[in-house]
């Protein structure tokens, strides 16, 4: 009986034949020489991405005395997009010869995460902080990082000169899903908000604002209500809302989870979703499109937002100064947020 025969896993010298070139080219690509044109470069990493080639942390680590490793903190597991932007940021570091270690917590205060002593057990060479922040932190976590370790963040202390931020502009989104509504002819749009004083809370308020002023819509704080972005706190501001006995014909919350817990609520009540009331979330996770009824919504890039992270966070430790001079025309496109258009908003054009 015949051995079954195992897959090969892909070498440096796969990648090296595949984009014509030689095995030290793509060595000098994967440690960011500068004897590398961008052409060269780019064709190299194309084909890496390609053959999902991922270089041996271990025997690197070994030949170059570094550890190659990234340490990761986040403030949950739970939200869709969170994860995301995880997968996106491990995906890359794989494919570029790094390994991650994560430090999170199910956490749902507005506090920001607690420290767990990884960094200097697991030697890590850079941290990505993957939580947005809020007015009310005291940047603990940095306590705990020496100064000279590059960090980078998703919005976590980003007015520290120490501190790279890559932000994904959800303010524009949050303006753009408000003005298709009022495109649709609704005057009166009540809102469910992410936790109070988080980064993205603020930003989106701000879209919110804007839209309304831009409309000549005069703000009413009585249609905002707050929530912590997860389904049972969208579920208890739509009932909050009804308890009010204001009248809104549209709703926008801050995430999915919240918008999906209260259309529920609304039809519980008898309230038809578009008919009565129009729902837009925000994130675009995947069951929005599988949610009775479909979900309009703001996309948001969590995966590219994460690759964007790592990369400029590996670049970081390489010793770049201007590791944003790196993002090309398409990375900083792929952060970009979108309308999505489905039944909940009344409006789906398929």
């Amino acid at each position: 009986m015949s051995k079954p025969v195992r897959n090969r896993k892909t070498t440096i010298r796969d990648v090296a034949a595949r984009a014509g070139v030689s095995y030290q080219t793509v060595s000098r690509v994967l440690n960011n020489s500068t004897q590398v044109s961008q052409g060269t470069r780019e064709q190299v990493l194309r084909v890496i991405e390609e053959l999902e080639y991922s270089p041996d942390p271990v025997a690197t680590s070994l030949a170059t005395n570094r550890s190659y490793t990234l340490g990761m903190i986040t403030a949950t597991f739970t939200g869709n997009s969170m994860v995301r932007v995880l997968e996106g940021a491990d995906t890359y570091a794989l494919q570029n010869g790094y390994q991650i270690v994560i430090s999170g917590e199910e956490h749902r205060s507005r506090s920001e995460p607690l420290y767990l002593p990884f960094i200097k057990r697991q030697r890590v060479e850079g941290v990505l902080i993957i939580y947005h922040g809020s007015k009310n932190d005291h940047h603990q976590i940095l306590r705990d990082i020496p100064e000279s370790m590059p960090v980078v963040s998703t919005g976590y202390a980003f007015n520290l000169k120490n501190i790279l931020a890559v932000r994904v502009n959800t303010r524009k989104g949050a303006k753009e899903a408000i003005a298709h509504l009022i495109g649709l002819g609704h005057r009166s749009i009540a809102m469910i908000t992410g936790a109070a004083g988080a980064y993205e809370t603020v930003e989106r308020n701000k879209g919110y604002r804007n839209a309304l002023k831009q409309a000549g819509i005069r703000y009413d704080p009585s249609l905002v209500v707050e929530g912590d972005w997860f389904v049972e706190s969208g579920y208890q501001a739509a009932l909050i809302l009804s308890a009010t006995g204001r009248r809104f014909s549209a709703i926008f919350a801050h995430s999915d989870r919240m918008a999906m817990g209260c259309i529920s609520a609304l039809v519980e009540q008898g309230i038809r979703v578009p008919e009565d009331v129009a729902v837009i979330g925000f994130n675009d996770i995947e069951e929005a499109r599988y949610f009775s009824p479909s979900l309009s919504t703001v996309y948001y890039p969590a995966y590219q937002h994460g690759r964007i992270c790592a990369k400029m966070l590996i670049a970081l430790t390489k010793g770049e100064k201007s590791p944003a001079s790196r993002l090309s025309a398409d990375d900083l496109m792929s952060l970009e947020t979108r309308l999505v258009v489905r039944r909940s908003c009344g409006a789906y054009f398929k």
